[in-house]
């Protein structure tokens, strides 16, 4: 084994630029565990939400149980960050060092933050109407997770994770401004049908040409 000491600069640098490339390759090689879950929560969940709210229309356009769509979605995205940080975790694992912590945070973060989160709006929700109440829940959860893609294009340098959290947000906004009922269409079709396209997408690009 060469000693590090006996490295040039140049050699040293090529061994950074490697061990760099490889944590990337690692990251990006899971990428669709990131995106895939919580489209599929969010084309589901707010799919059912969209047919039972009705946008555009006097009432739902399928008559479903009362509390199945939001519990629905609940459920579908609590199964997505537990993926999200079982994913994060193995990674981090398999890199030591600095890399190890930061994965590691970046997936407890995930769990923290939707954990406490939704306790904190609960205390606002009862004094909305119960179409505000709907928006102000998926709102907020999809705004949050835009932000943790955000974060995590940053700290990975993956412009690709970050442009598609800046994509949740700016579709986010736009469901806010449409009202209750567009919102859910527009994060089931944008948001969640654009995060498993993203998925798509890096399972391609991991797949041998």
């Amino acid at each position: 084994m060469t000693n590090p000491d006996d490295l040039t600069p140049e050699e040293s640098l090529r061994l950074i630029a490697q061990e760099r490339a490889a944590v990337t390759g690692r990251h990006r090689s899971n990428m669709a565990l990131y995106y895939v879950p919580w489209g599929l929560a969010w084309l589901i969940g707010f799919g059912l939400l969209t047919l039972d709210q009705g946008p555009g229309s006097d009432g739902p356009w399928v008559d479903l149980p009362d509390a199945l769509p939001l519990v629905v979605l609940f459920a579908l995205m609590a199964v997505a960050t537990a993926v999200t940080v079982v994913t994060s975790t193995r990674e981090a694992r398999q890199v030591g060092g600095e890399s190890n912590r930061r994965g590691a945070m970046y997936g407890l973060s995930w769990a923290l933050a939707f954990g406490t989160i939704f306790p904190i709006l609960g205390r606002f929700a009862d004094h909305l109407p119960e179409d505000q109440r709907g928006l102000l829940f998926g709102s907020v959860s999809v705004a949050l997770s835009g932000v943790f893609y955000l974060a995590g294009g940053a700290i990975w340098l993956d412009w690709g994770m970050f442009v598609l959290g800046g994509w949740l947000l700016v579709v986010n906004l736009a469901g806010v401004l449409a009202g209750p009922g567009w919102h859910s269409l527009i994060i089931a079709v944008a948001g969640g049908g654009g995060l498993v396209a993203a998925g798509l997408v890096a399972l391609a690009r991991r797949s041998p040409s």
